[in-house]
């Protein structure tokens, strides 16, 4: 592949670099590299006279330029936080160009990132979320047993979604994740994201998927025959990203929840709630299938609440801070509450 003058330009070789990674990579960041291809032609990193060795992007430009497109899906423009994405994966392509091509240099070294206003944790307390799961429960009951599958076991959307009821064992108590879905495309497991075989299914999720289970027969709800144990609502097919948009905006506003949380924030949720129970981090990490424990502590949202008792602990090793012990520990009690309550909320 080459350009004018032998050069290879980047449209070409980003062409090149997303098939040699869809073998490895599940659809939906499949997409998020085409997406990302695309952004780069239209924010000028593809030009006439453009090379791989000789031009030198500008990120401010280029997020400008990127996060001016139009998100299909609602008519609306990217926000920044999307555009920068699109730049990590052009960042990422961009290094294995080095690599690859024995270029001289890293166009995209040293570049200093616009600053971005933080989106939030994308997590709840265990208040909020009971308060939620409550609000689901009664307003929206054909997503209930969905979102609370979710929230107990803290398994992705592509893994849930992906459930048949085979999968659900309640003699072993556990369920059996063997399969991926994303966007109707039913694969294998990917070794990218990672997930437990069995997962231990708990007397009261059970208790839920029976329920859900009478519903759609009750209601002969659309998929009842296709085996998925949580189909579309309106389709009867596999649940695609915005199944339940709507619904999830009308449970958040009614639950009182004013700051940004997402059902993917039902992950990082239980990920908190795991910390907060002061479980092993070896067995939390085999629970939400994290490689590292720096992925593990991407996901985590250290509260208030968590500092304080750090901060607390380790003032009662200075000295005088004796003291501290005749007055209520902020570490024990809260912790210990938080485990009860993380287990009631997940329920």
């Amino acid at each position: 592949m080459g350009g004018e003058g032998g050069r290879l330009r980047v449209g070409d070789y980003a062409k090149s670099w997303i098939e040699s990674k869809a073998r490895g990579i599940d659809a939906g960041t499949a997409d998020r590299y085409v997406i990302a291809r695309r952004a780069s032609h239209s924010s000028g990193a593809r030009r006439p006279t453009t090379s791989m060795r000789s031009r030198r992007w500008r990120c401010s430009e280029w997020l400008n330029g990127a996060s001016k497109k139009t998100n299909p899906k609602t008519s609306k423009p990217y926000d920044a936080h999307t555009a920068f994405g699109w730049w990590k994966v052009l960042r990422t392509m961009v290094r294995d160009a080095v690599e690859q091509l024995g270029l001289p240099r890293d166009p995209t070294r040293r570049i200093i990132l616009p600053e971005l206003t933080p989106k939030g944790g994308n997590a709840l307390t265990i208040e909020k979320l009971a308060k939620l799961l409550a609000v689901v429960r009664e307003r929206y009951p054909q997503h209930f047993a969905y979102v609370a599958t979710r929230g107990s076991t803290g398994m992705r959307a592509c893994h849930v979604s992906a459930l048949q009821w085979p999968d659900i064992d309640e003699q072993a108590g556990v369920i059996r994740v063997v399969r991926k879905q994303v966007e109707g495309v039913v694969g294998e497991v990917s070794r990218k994201k990672r997930v437990p075989k069995e997962f231990p299914l708990e007397p009261e999720l059970a208790t839920i998927l029976r329920e859900h289970r009478q519903r759609l027969l009750e209601t002969q709800a659309p998929g009842l025959d296709s085996g998925w144990v949580f189909p579309s609502v309106r389709t009867g097919k596999l649940r695609g990203s915005t199944s339940m948009v709507k619904a999830w905006k009308v449970c958040l506003k009614v639950a009182g929840i004013t700051e940004r949380f997402t059902p993917h924030g039902l992950r990082r949720t239980f990920n908190d709630m795991l910390r907060r129970a002061k479980v092993d981090p070896v067995i939390a990490k085999a629970l939400t299938g994290h490689v590292t424990e720096q992925m593990r502590e991407h996901y985590s949202t250290v509260g208030l609440d968590e500092k304080r008792a750090a901060v607390a602990s380790v003032l009662r090793l200075l000295p005088g801070g004796e003291s501290a012990d005749n007055g209520a520990d902020a570490g024990t009690p809260a912790n210990d509450t938080a485990a009860v309550e993380a287990g009631k909320a997940a329920n």
